[in-house]
């Protein structure tokens, strides 16, 4: 283990530019259940925290499972699509039956005045095999073309940044799953049909696929739960690696706990949680809405918005060693 956690710190992706963030810098992770994941398992936002405490970072997490650059439905929108066009990549995704007012991607990143994307995308994709790559990749590039137009901060196009599947674990011998090998074929064309874009549309690209594929057979223990989920140790060394990647190495600069600190960024979470993905939402933004829900859930997303950039005041207050009372 002590093996794998040295070497994914340190490894190199040249077609990551590793800017450090700036002074109060948005950033948001879009993308599939493997950036879905880090709600939970907040090891990158936990280590951007301790390394630039000073910052005032505040990281948003919209991934999904299941999402893919052009299609993200919500059942309380109208459009499933992320982006106008993303609909000829899925043709056979019929439109459905969405009613509602729920925020499009897009609105939701410029409410969140994002200035920074971390993109998953790759693993969904990888199941439509060779005969898909080529639509994968005219996804994909019509995605960057759509976001470089962007201005989600109101000042400028945010920083992209791709991220490729991790690689799928072989715990064939410890439970009834695959052995990877078919797997990691087909993960192996997606990851590098994402790089040909990357470097053709210079997008900054990090290669976890490769990595991983290469230090499993050195890891001791499980790095994920199932073959491509890292558990949770699995996400406290990718958390360093990909905070070393897109945003540079760096010592931490804080003395809080770690894990006093990512318990803090799970509560913080867990309302955001509550806000982007509200279980009721039928309710909040959905079918039943009118009647149901003008009274009291326009309020209740105030308050949700209001608790949890509290929660980034706690998270900043308690780097910096200060005291914060969250009922006050």
């Amino acid at each position: 283990m002590t093996r794998l956690f040295i070497t994914l710190l340190v490894f190199t992706a040249p077609l990551c530019a590793a800017t450090a963030p700036q002074s109060s810098e948005r950033i948001g992770l879009i993308g599939n259940g493997l950036g879905e994941r880090m709600l939970d398992h907040p090891w990158l936002e936990t280590e951007l925290h301790l390394r630039h405490p000073d910052k005032n970072l505040v990281v948003r997490n919209f991934c999904r499972p299941g999402n893919t650059a052009g299609f993200r439905p919500h059942p309380s929108r109208k459009s499933q699509w992320a982006f106008p066009g993303a609909e000829k990549f899925h043709p056979d995704r019929k439109t459905h039956a969405g009613r509602g007012h729920h925020p499009t991607p897009d609105e939701w990143l410029t409410t969140l005045k994002v200035d920074t994307l971390i993109a998953f995308f790759g693993y969904n994709e990888s199941f439509d095999g060779e005969a898909g790559l080529e639509n994968f990749k005219g996804e994909i590039d019509a995605f960057i073309t759509h976001t470089q137009a962007q201005k989600y901060n109101g000042k400028s196009a945010p920083r992209l940044i791709l991220v490729s599947p991790i690689a799928y674990e072989d715990l064939s011998e410890k439970r009834d799953l695959p052995d990877g090998t078919a797997e990691n074929e087909r993960l192996g064309l997606y990851t590098a049909a994402m790089k040909e874009i990357a470097e053709t549309r210079k997008v900054e690209f990090i290669d976890l696929f490769s990595e991983t594929a290469r230090l499993y057979p050195g890891f001791v223990g499980n790095f994920t739960r199932n073959g491509f989920l890292p558990t949770d140790e699995g996400y406290r060394l990718l958390g360093p690696a990909l905070a070393n990647l897109a945003f540079g190495k760096a010592p931490r600069a804080s003395k809080a706990d770690p894990d006093k600190v990512a318990d803090a960024v799970r509560d913080k979470n867990w309302l955001w949680f509550n806000d982007y993905r509200m279980l009721n939402g039928v309710h909040v933004d959905g079918r039943r809405y009118n009647p149901f829900g003008p009274k009291n859930y326009p309020a209740e997303t105030v308050k949700l918005r209001a608790m949890t950039e509290l929660r980034d005041d706690y998270i900043h207050a308690a780097l910096a060693g200060k005291s914060f009372d969250l009922a006050t």
